[in-house]
């Protein structure tokens, strides 16, 4: 089955011989599943049961999310690429999208909400960007030619091993 027009993916060696894939989408709440499940269905065999799967679709959920949530104008197209390097031991991710900027041309805080006070005054939301940054490391963001640009990393180890897994060749 072919990918719709609006959501691409593809994957394969990189110029330096790191395994990558690269999906394409629009903002939109279906588009970007499909991209996520593709992105996912690309990582499988790099990931395998390791305990950076789990945090790995995650953290690419909630960027993901944040993008159409936030980033998208809903009265303009907005689209979305991310790209996965598979390195040892790591995952490099990179997710851009010509949406808003962030505000104040920086991340959000990683810090989570406090859950002190009664139930009815919890809060609802603001627990996206702790987790990113609690899940993830190197975060950083830019804005560039009219684009977010978000790149960060993840570590990969299996769980209960002392070394990462090797990507396969």
């Amino acid at each position: 089955m072919s990918a719709p027009p609006h959501v691409q993916a593809s994957g394969g060696p990189s110029r330096t011989g790191d395994r990558r894939v690269v999906a394409r989408c629009a903002a939109r709440p279906a588009d970007v599943r499909t991209a996520l499940g593709r992105v996912m269905a690309g990582l499988a065999p790099h990931l395998g049961d390791c305990a950076g799967r789990t945090a790995t679709e995650l953290v690419l959920a909630e960027v993901l999310n944040n993008v159409v949530e936030h980033a998208h104008a809903s009265d303009a197209p907005c689209a979305i690429r991310v790209e996965v390097r598979v390195r040892e031991g790591r995952l490099d991710l990179s997710v851009s999208d010509d949406g808003r900027p962030m505000p104040g041309g920086r991340l959000p805080a990683g810090q989570f909400p406090s859950l002190a006070g009664p139930k009815a005054t919890l809060p609802e939301g603001g627990f996206g960007w702790p987790l990113i940054h609690s899940l993830a490391r190197d975060v950083r963001y830019r804005r560039r030619y009219g684009r977010n640009e978000l790149r960060l990393a993840l570590c990969l180890k299996a769980p209960g091993a002392t070394t990462a897994p090797k990507t396969p060749q």
